[in-house]
């Protein structure tokens, strides 16, 4: 059990910026750029046909605010590059 435990916080964390609350203007302003993941690992911003992408999932929802940061809502699940 405590495998599955480090693998899921894992991949929960590669979901959260850690330290900034990251909106979508300030999204679009990291293009191209590799951010660093609450896990360590890096993503990459993209804007394809007018719609954001992190990694090749969508940006479905932007910019909800939440008590300890911003929440965007995203087509997939992130998963961390092998």
């Amino acid at each position: 059990m405590g495998q599955d435990t480090n693998t899921l916080t894992d991949i929960l964390f590669y979901h959260v910026i850690s330290g900034t609350a990251v909106d979508s203007i300030t999204a679009t302003s990291l293009l191209a750029e590799m951010v660093e993941m609450a896990n360590r690992d890096s993503i990459t911003t993209d804007v394809r046909d007018g719609a954001l992408f992190i990694n090749d999932s969508q940006v479905v929802i932007t910019d909800v605010p939440a008590t300890n940061g911003v929440i965007h809502a995203i087509n997939t699940v992130l998963m961390r590059p092998m």
